[in-house]
């Protein structure tokens, strides 16, 4: 039994050895026991606990050791296994225990640890934890291996066995582990409860409370040094000694091989050291394999015994990295509403996404705002649950803004930042770069004024009024000097307002052909087809110079087409006639066309068929409508003055009925209007012809507005003149815009805000006071007894618009006399057909107006159907030529009106005109009547001459027929 008692006295002194029955990994035994701030590997559960979020895979290690080979006490050893799973983003777990025997004595110990992630530092992908370890132990004796000596006194029965041979003793500690860029930091507190682990519950069983601290720090993945210090917790006796321990590990062959060296020693009187080396291996693939040695060379009695200790390891391999993307839309970024008012409750808008193939879990959601002086305002902070992969998520956040004035409002996914603009994410988002996304919010009121603008006087009273309103036409020519291409000044005001509608219309062009008159041109320029095609490019150049974009002009090639057919006279006439040259002047030109462009087909929509007699619109032509006009929506929006003609048609086996051939033109259009916005449907025109090829409406886009439409009108009025005490004056009061003015438009208008005069517009604020002398924009009074108002706009900065109307304004007289001239068509050269389908076109729109005005209470309203013609020819044949257009488009006057009144024929016509005390001449003038606008210029009516007959455009004006209405208006005074 003394023997027994030797070895236990022996195993006291390997137990404080091995710092008092704590794990030991083999790697930290290589290098001097400095491992409290070693992490990443699979003895980290022995080392340091709370170095578990340094791993990046579950590792599973056992290994064994042998204590003082050599010396003849039995075997002394230890087996050990480290497990340590993949550590979670916050926490993690590990298990570890050993197992130490001798022939008498056996030592069990298992360690559970858990760790919690505290701070993950922005730089060095650093971080701090901490860990909470619990301890169990058994300490067992096999009396039975013992081997007693009664002559020096062993006795089987000694008391001390009379509490058992073996016992259960339970311990804890706590370790912290800081990793900052390549240095680490480690803190263990060992046994705070002092377990006691004596048989007989001898206080000097008590494993004693102990502190350790350690500092590692690896250069360039090359060499790591480490420094430990063993403390404990009460004064140091030769039991339990202060220690020190230091080491190296260096690294070969791409890290694969590990040399270690250290040394161990205790500090303080009598103190005593160890010298350690230590290898090992890894094969750094996905499963990661390896082994370490440690051989520990002890001073004191015992040199000459060292110790060895063995490992295996196993890494599993490392999951794949989740996935995850997450993403912000910039363009979903809003406001409701889009421009906010301070104090006020709006909503911010976004969407974000999960982009990646893993769901994205327990992330934060930061919005928050930069204002203009660079302040920053957390808005909220969001937690979301889950986002799976490939969704979306609707954010709806409520925001009070502070104050007026500009934020940048940010939303940032995957952030748990609380300041400023830096992002600060916890998920392995694999694109981080779309994480945050921002965008501007104006915080304004909107503008305002205290009460609506108010007018001085809110009544005219005149005796009596003539006004006279005229059109001034288009030319969609340009004409030339004899072999010259240069285009002349008198065209710039037509091509100028050309130029102004194709900017607004990008889905018109127009198409240019260049034309030579051969019989006075053959003997002055060699090579005709080239000045055609001259002409042509320098009227190309020209409109580019006016501003339209070149895509928008095309040159059809004189290669493609007669550029010597002529518009007047005879391609190979004798050059005998006395207008030889105006005739050879309106050949010189170029013609100018429309083409509807970026479009599947360039004219025609669809065509709704019919069968013979019928007018309303089969159940397959709806079909035929509807696709087309939502295949043409778009464009007509985008085109103001794209307008789409719908062309009636009745063959003779139909009856060759022209009434039926406009009914079913006007139910296409109808129906067709349904399916659009107003403004569309009021830019769709109808016409129609008998006899024709086909019953059938052809539904035809057409750009002819652009270039046929009149130039507006020219508008006069006599015996208007206000007296200085009679002029108005518009006040605004009150006006307040927190964004400040960006333009505003100050105007009186009618009922159906049409504008009548434009009074101020601009820039900056508003002035408070407006003159208005009750006058037009073209000089000519109000319409009597019709409601007119000041209306004012103002547009503020971030586009925040005001627009209130004053109390009615009228005028009130007691006559009024009315005259009109409205072009019907303009025709070819010696025709009696017109130029233009957009023209002709017109025609219904003209009828509705002539119902409109002949309905009117007390009024007298004379029509002329007017046919003129231009100078060339005599004046017998241009008096017949023009007699003949007027009764064509009298006719189709008249037929218009008796299929819009619903009448049976002329007769029910003519019955309706006399009640309405309307009359309708047809005249042929010939070319007695050039035409000419007049206006009211400084107090005196001034004629202006458009169709000069000196000038080939000039004549054309002329070739026309034009309604001349009459209206003479009495009032109660």
């Amino acid at each position: 039994m003394k023997r027994a008692i030797f070895i236990i006295s022996l195993l006291s002194i390997v137990l404080l050895a091995q710092d008092g029955i704590q794990l030991e990994s083999v790697r930290g035994a290589g290098m001097g026991e400095a491992s409290v701030a070693l992490a990443g590997d699979a003895y980290t559960s022995a080392n340091n606990p709370a170095g578990l979020f340094q791993s990046k895979r579950m590792q599973l290690c056992t290994s064994y050791s042998k204590f003082f080979a050599g010396l003849d006490v039995g075997s002394i050893a230890e087996g050990n296994f480290f497990f340590n799973p993949l550590p979670g983003k916050y926490f993690a777990f590990s298990l570890a225990g050993s197992y130490f025997f001798q022939d008498i004595f056996s030592q069990m110990h298992l360690d559970l640890s858990v760790g919690r992630k505290l701070l993950r530092f922005k730089e060095g992908n650093g971080f701090l934890a901490i860990a909470l370890t619990g301890n169990i132990y058994r300490i067992g004796y096999n009396i039975d291996n013992a081997v007693y000596d009664t002559l020096l006194g062993d006795d089987p029965n000694d008391p001390l066995w009379n509490n058992g041979t073996d016992k259960i003793a339970f311990g804890g500690g706590v370790s912290a582990f800081a990793r900052v860029k390549d240095a680490t930091f480690g803190l263990k507190f060992l046994n705070l409860n002092e377990p006691n682990i004596a048989i007989s519950d001898d206080p000097a069983g008590a494993l004693p409370r102990k502190m350790r601290a350690g500092f590692s720090y690896e250069y360039r993945d090359f060499i790591l040094g480490a420094l430990d210090i063993e403390m404990p917790l009460r004064s140091p006796t030769i039991q339990d000694p202060m220690k020190l321990g230091f080491g190296v590990e260096g690294k070969l062959l791409e890290n694969k091989i590990l040399l270690r060296t250290g040394y161990n020693m205790d500090i303080g009187e009598g103190g005593k050291g160890s010298f350690h080396l230590g290898c090992g291996f890894r094969s750094l693939t996905s499963h990661n394999i390896g082994f370490d040695y440690a051989l520990i060379l002890p001073s004191g009695e015992i040199s000459g015994h060292p110790h060895h200790k063995f490992a295996l390891i196993y890494g599993f391999p490392i999951p794949p990295p989740k996935e995850v993307d997450l993403m912000v839309f910039a363009d979903s970024l809003s406001t409701q509403p889009k421009i906010l008012c301070p104090d006020s409750v709006g909503t911010i808008r976004a969407v974000i996404a999960n982009l990646g193939k893993d769901d994205a879990k327990k992330f934060y959601t930061r919005i928050f705002y930069i204002d203009a002086d660079s302040n920053y305002g957390l808005i909220e902070k969001r937690k979301i649950s889950s986002l799976p992969s490939d969704e979306t998520m609707n954010l709806d956040i409520d925001w009070i803004p502070p104050e007026k004035g500009y934020y940048d409002i940010y939303v940032s996914v995957d952030d748990v930042s609380d300041d400023g603009l830096t992002r600060e994410g916890v998920l392995p988002d694999i694109n981080t770069t779309n994480n945050i996304a921002s965008f501007n919010v104006p915080v304004f009121a909107p503008p305002s004024i205290e009460k609506p603008p108010q007018l001085l006087k809110s009544m005219l009273k005149l005796s009596e009024i003539n006004y006279i309103r005229e059109e001034v036409p288009m030319v969609p020519f340009v004409f030339f000097d004899k072999a010259d291409t240069m285009i002349s000044d008198r065209f710039f005001a037509p091509m100028q307002e050309v130029s102004k509608r194709l900017q607004k219309n990008p889905n018109a062009a127009l198409v240019l052909r260049g034309y030579v008159d051969n019989p006075s041109e053959e003997g002055e320029f060699s090579d005709l087809e080239w000045l055609a095609n001259a002409r042509a490019r320098s009227l190309k150049r020209y409109l580019i110079e006016l501003g339209i974009p070149e895509r928008q002009i095309i040159i059809e090639d004189a290669s493609e087409y007669d550029y010597t057919q002529p518009r007047a006279g005879k391609k190979n006439r004798r050059r005998t006639s006395q207008y030889e040259e105006m005739i050879a002047e309106e050949n010189r030109r170029v013609e100018i066309r429309t083409q509807i462009i970026d479009f599947p087909d360039s004219i025609l929509i669809c065509c709704v068929n019919y069968r013979i007699g019928e007018t309303e619109i089969p159940p397959e032509g709806k079909i035929e409508i509807e696709n087309s006009m939502r295949l043409t929506k778009n464009l007509l929006e985008q085109n103001p003055d794209v307008i789409i003609l719908f062309h009636g048609m009745s063959t003779p086996t139909d009856g060759a009925k022209w009434e039926r051939a406009f009914a079913r033109a006007v139910n296409v259009r109808n129906y067709a209007g349904q399916l659009v916005s107003q403004r569309t449907a009021n830019r769709m025109m109808v016409y129609a012809s008998a006899p024709d090829t086909a019953d059938m409406v052809a539904i035809v886009m057409s750009g002819d507005a652009t270039i046929f439409r009149p130039r507006g009108s020219a508008r006069a009025a006599q015996g208007f003149q206000v007296a200085a005490r009679e002029k108005n004056e518009i006040q605004l009061e009150g006006l307040k815009v927190d964004a400040g003015v960006d333009s505003y438009y100050i105007a009186i208008v009618d009922d159906i805000m049409n504008e009548f005069k434009l009074l101020a517009a601009g820039h900056g604020f508003p002035p408070s006071d407006i003159p208005w002398d009750w006058h037009g924009n073209d000089g000519e009074p109000p319409e009597p007894n019709k409601n007119y108002f000041a209306y004012l706009y103002v547009k503020d900065n971030v586009g925040q618009i005001l627009e209130i109307k004053s109390e009615p304004v009228k005028m009130k007289i007691t006559r009024q006399e009315k005259r009109e001239e409205l072009i019907l068509v303009n025709f070819t050269f010696g025709g009696a057909f017109p130029q233009s389908p957009y023209l002709e076109g017109r025609m219904e729109r003209i009828a509705s107006d002539f119902i409109q005005k002949a309905v009117q209470r007390k009024t007298i309203f004379k029509v002329v159907v007017g046919g003129h013609t231009d100078i060339i020819g005599s004046p017998e044949a241009n008096q017949r030529l023009s007699l003949q257009r007027a009764k064509r488009e009298e006719r189709n006057l008249r037929e218009l009106l008796i299929t819009m009144l619903k009448l049976r024929g002329d007769a029910e016509l003519n019955m309706w005109l006399a009640d309405h005390n309307v009359s309708i001449d047809v005249k042929g003038f010939g070319y007695s009547k050039p035409y000419k606008v007049r206006v009211w210029e400084r107090g005196y009516f001034k004629d202006i001459l458009i169709g000069d007959n000196d000038y080939p455009e000039g004549r054309f004006v002329n070739r026309r027929v034009a309604l001349e209405y009459e209206i003479i208006k009495h009032y109660e005074r």
